[in-house]
């Protein structure tokens, strides 16, 4: 869970999204809507390390 207003997740311009602890890009189209007001990210690792290569990203619901 990152929260919303951690920082840690911009909103780019095209609507995208940069998870800023890796500097990672996930495309809108690659998201999914989060059942509460958080973001989430779920992602590969080895051997307990973190890969900057996301598998799951859900955005929080926003109003238009």
């Amino acid at each position: 869970m990152i929260p919303v207003n951690s920082g840690d997740v911009l909103e780019l311009e095209n609507g995208d999204f940069r998870y800023v602890p890796t500097g990672e890009v996930i495309p809108r189209n690659e998201t999914r809507l989060s059942p509460d007001d958080n973001y989430w990210r779920c992602y590969w690792h080895q051997n307990g390390q973190e890969l900057t290569r996301k598998m799951c990203f859900w955005r929080p619901v926003r109003d238009s």
